[in-house]
């Protein structure tokens, strides 16, 4: 036994070796094709909220960076996190976290974030975009 030891250690450091690998790879690939696969989209805020009143907002933008631009309708603080709401014509509403962000921009300004599609919460009545960054 004591012949094969190392035969037996090397033989199970290649299986190893082999399973990372293909964990490395298959991770690499998948980062790669989501990249491909992910558009940048405009919208604005009235759009973004008709979209999911209507149960459309994830089929339309699960894939998508959404660049947001609209006026500035509220400006507050949740939980640490600087929340944004916009403008909209809809009965709906549409507003973004932005984090721990310091910088507020003020009601009635004209303000453009960036986040992505997937990261969007449903509300009761309102779609609260995660993760927003200006861009």
């Amino acid at each position: 036994m004591k012949r094969y030891r190392w035969v037996i250690i090397a033989v199970v450091l290649a299986l190893g070796l082999v399973v990372v690998a293909v964990g490395v790879g298959g991770f690499a690939l998948g980062d790669i094709m989501s990249v491909k696969a992910m558009t940048v989209q405009r919208a604005t805020p009235h759009q973004l909220a008709e979209a999911m009143k209507d149960d459309r907002f994830y089929s339309d933008y699960r894939k998508s960076a959404v660049l947001v631009g609209g006026t500035v309708a509220s400006v507050g603080r949740r939980d640490g996190h600087l929340i944004v709401g916009f403008q909209t014509d809809s009965s709906y509403g549409a507003s973004c976290d932005l984090g721990a962000a310091t910088a507020a921009p003020r009601v009635g300004q004209t303000f453009t974030v960036l986040t992505l599609g997937q990261a969007a919460e449903r509300l009761p009545a309102a779609v609260l975009l995660r993760d927003c960054v200006v861009p």
